[in-house]
Parts: structure tokens; sequence; C-alpha cells
């Protein structure tokens, strides 16, 4: 039977862990603290696989039900739903490493040696107070022509 924003919203928690289902994998995980996860259970290649899908009433019942469809349509073209999260958090975190202000930093430590100490200092303070409040923060990839000018 499939669940209601009513059963979701009155569920309470147990001594342990407990799921209530919805159907095509789909379920809602409520621990003995009283926290709600949305889960989707599904296999992939002969492998038992889970994911979560955020945390109620954050991501609510109709919510949870649509990520679970734009799951099964990437498993129906054989792409595993938690490779594709893991490769995005990958590349969202590579790009939050790679911004002005690191590559700026890194450039500066390479190029400081060969350079006065005037020089240096002056570079240095360029850097920080005319550039990097600026697009410091920005990832390095997503910096266009005009905010440089």
């Amino acid at each position: 039977m499939k669940l209601t924003a009513t059963k979701v919203r009155n569920a309470k928690p147990t001594e342990k862990t407990q799921k209530l289902f919805d159907g095509e994998g789909l379920y809602l995980e409520i621990t003995p603290k009283g926290r709600k996860y949305w889960r989707l259970k599904y296999r992939f290649n002969g492998k038992e696989k889970r994911i979560s899908f955020g945390v109620y009433p954050q991501v609510d019942l109709k919510e949870a039900r649509l990520k679970k469809s734009e799951a099964k349509l990437s498993i129906a073209k054989n792409i595993d739903p938690s490779e594709t999260r893991r490769y995005e958090k990958n590349k969202k975190s590579e790009s939050l490493q790679n911004t002005f202000k690191s590559v700026g930093e890194e450039w500066y430590g390479r190029q400081e040696p060969k350079w006065s100490e005037n020089y240096k200092v002056k570079i240095y303070r360029r850097l920080t107070q005319d550039v990097y409040p600026w697009i410091g923060d920005k990832p390095i990839n997503s910096i266009t022509p005009k905010e440089v000018y």
C-alpha cells in the first residue's frame, strides 16, 4: 500500500529503525531519534544498492516520488544514479577547489621567489584588495572575460 502525506507526517520513531515502503523501492527510513530519510533500494548490474533523496520534511512525498522516477529512468538507460551523484559531487568539489583565489595563491607562490621584496608586496596587495574580493571565490572555469575586464 502506498504512503500518504498524512502517514508520513504522523509516523513516530520506535526503538529500532523502521522502514515505511511506498512502492518500487522507495521507502521512508525512520531512526530511533526521529529523523526521517527518503531512500530508494534498487538493483544495478546484479548488485543491490541504495540512494538517499533527502530528509523529511525538506523533501516531501511528492518530491521523493519524482526523484524516484528520475532514478528509475536513469537505471533504465543503464546509468547508475549513485555513480552519477558521486561524479557530480566530485565535480562540484573540484570546481570549488579551483577558485580564482586558490589558483592565484598557487601562482603567487611559484613566482614570488623570483621577485624583489617591494614587488612581492605590491602584487599581493593588488590581488587581495583588487581581485579576490570580486572574483576570488568563483571557480576558475566559470570566469568570463567581461568579469576580468
